[in-house]
């Protein structure tokens, strides 16, 4: 058999066993009894051998710290990025969230009692953003300057709670990582698309998750539910390739590709992808596979020194992860998490209590829980299935409980929306810069600090997909145009770098589609198509007209709405 054939085999044959649409399936029954099974035998063993009191102390506690450290520097990053992301001025502006938010509570649907609960406290958090006193008056438009303020205010109140909570003792430090949390919620529903990527998610499962570490009686089950996080995490994002059927990675060319079409590459990205040969190529994915299918997350479930050697390997992946592409705290997170395993460990002198009682049935029901969207991909016919998703119904609210699956399908192809601005009237068209976004070719990748998370250039990156894909273009896109032409500040201060030209002189925009890939100094482009012009009408709203037709009426645009779905949700929650 020969070297392409053998793999695309091999691959194709995992992806047959473990499909749904064949029924259910034997392998896949397999590994969820086998989860069950080595979840429960390793931590009873690790409660005896590794995890005595002391050991499941220090475990927990530099876990916490390390899950304060990553909020720390997610506020950080979407501090600055608020007003113009969802401030009253911004490109989905948020303060309008309340009447969305009491409608749905007035519909009458049987809502679970958390879930009722969460939406009653984000009315009231919005309120107290729009500067209102209680009930909030819905039909009032909230205040410009007290609305952002405390937009803003409320990031400031999370990164003095994760920044707190490090030094806290038990229970203030559960307090501060469970405010943490509430704020990072709230913040992430009021930035809608631009805050529904997959490390956010995780960020709030870790955050949740996280605050039953300070807590004496639960600390072996808080660190066995984050361990089973991680192991849903690498696992998922592992069977997404697999299940997927994109011949990119059955053919094991996927590298050919990741390095030139991820959003934000770097410049061990950029070298890496010109020294890329076939055979390197193949020993990536392999390598890929290796630490996200098997036998790499497997090993996770394993007692020490077998779930240690598991977790250098998953390390080992983040780091070159980190390396070629721009992905924010995800992988920092990820390490994180890595903590949750032990490293080493005594066998325990005491006897065993209540306590440690407690701390494995907690471990082993959130556990089961947190890994039910990984349980129903393999088997959805599994008892543990139903265990899973009755004990899901009450983590959901929380934000815990959700699926994950990174580049389950090879991008082959790197287009990037453009935007040129007309300096004067019938002048020459200027292109605007972005901080992170390729614009000039000339320019090539570089790092990003550490744990930034540009949204606005990283949500850019999926526009194009969802074009070729048939999808309309999102309504934040006009927006986005609109506030650019009105010159707000909190868009074309706060989100993009200085121009070379004058906002005030800026009488129309242009979109204009471009082909991008890697060249020999920096990045190399041909322009494809404009898509189309868009103005300020006599009405001060937006106004498009065809690029080959510019004495057509214009037509004015919807992007006015304030809500919308995201084109492309890289979040795959069950």
């Amino acid at each position: 058999m020969s070297v392409a054939g053998g793999p695309h085999w091999l691959l194709q044959g995992l992806q047959q066993r473990l499909s749904p649409a064949v029924g259910r399936s034997t392998l896949g029954a397999a590994c969820v009894t086998a989860i069950l099974l080595l979840t429960t035998c390793t931590m009873l063993y690790e409660s005896v051998y590794c995890m005595g009191v002391y050991e499941a102390y220090v475990v927990a506690e530099r876990t916490r710290v390390s899950i304060h450290v990553m909020c720390i520097l997610a506020f950080l990053s979407l501090r600055w990025q608020l007003p113009g992301l969802c401030g009253t001025s911004g490109i989905i502006p948020a303060g309008n969230r309340i009447a969305e938010m009491r409608n749905l509570l007035s519909r009458g649907l049987e809502l679970p009692r958390v879930s009722e609960t969460m939406i009653r406290a984000e009315i009231i958090t919005h309120a107290w953003m729009r500067g209102e006193k209680w009930p909030p008056a819905l039909e009032r438009k909230p205040d410009h300057d007290v609305f952002t303020t405390r937009l803003v205010m409320l990031c400031d109140i999370g990164l003095c709670s994760a920044l707190a909570g490090i030094f806290l003792p038990f229970p203030l430090s559960t307090l501060s990582l469970a405010l943490c949390w509430f704020a990072y919620w709230v913040l992430k529903r009021s930035c809608g698309t631009f805050l529904n990527l997959q490390w956010d998610q995780l960020l709030l499962e870790c955050s949740a998750l996280g605050c039953a570490l300070s807590v004496p009686p639960l600390r072996l089950g808080a660190v066995w539910s984050l361990r089973m996080l991680l192991f849903k995490l690498v696992l998922s994002s592992g069977l997404c390739k697999v299940l997927s059927g994109c011949p990119k990675w059955s053919s094991l060319t996927a590298m050919d590709y990741h390095f030139w079409t991820q959003p934000l590459p770097t410049i061990i990205g950029y070298h890496l992808n010109r020294r890329l040969t076939p055979r390197l190529s193949r020993l990536m994915v392999w390598f890929t596979l290796f630490v996200q299918v098997f036998p790499v997350p497997w090993l996770l479930l394993l007692p020490y020194p077998l779930g240690a050697v598991g977790v250098w390997w998953i390390v080992l992946l983040m780091i070159l992860i980190a390396f070629t592409g721009n992905y924010g705290f995800f992988n920092y997170l990820t390490c994180a998490l890595a903590l949750t395993v032990p490293l080493g460990g005594t066998r325990r002198d005491d006897p065993y209590r209540l306590s440690d009682i407690i701390a494995i049935c907690y471990g082993l029901v959130v556990g089961l829980g947190v890994t039910q969207p990984l349980l129903y991909t393999l088997d959805p016919l599994h008892p543990a299935c139903h265990w899973a998703s009755s004990v899901g119904h009450y983590l959901r609210p929380i934000a815990v409980g959700s699926g994950y699956g990174l580049f389950a399908r090879m991008t082959t192809f790197r287009m990037e929306l453009n935007f040129e601005a007309e300096v004067s009237p019938g002048g020459p068209w200027r292109e605007i810069v972005f901080k992170h976004k390729p614009v000039d070719p000339t320019n090539p990748p570089y790092f990003l600090p550490i744990g930034h998370m540009p949204r606005l250039d990283w949500r850019l990156w999926f526009v194009p997909l969802g074009l070729m894909r048939g999808a309309p273009m999102p309504t934040w896109v006009d927006t986005f145009i609109e506030r650019m032409l009105r010159h707000e500040p909190c868009v074309v201060d706060g989100l993009l770098p200085r121009q070379a030209f004058d906002w005030a002189a800026v009488s129309r925009i242009r979109v204009v589609l471009w082909n991008y890939t890697f060249g020999n100094d920096g990045w190399a482009r041909e322009r494809l198509d404009t898509l189309y012009v868009a103005s300020l009408g006599p009405r001060m709203g937006l106004v498009c007209r065809s690029p080959n037709s510019p004495d057509q009426p214009p037509t004015p645009s919807d992007s006015m709405s304030s809500s919308e779905e995201p084109l492309i949700v890289p979040l795959h929650e069950s």
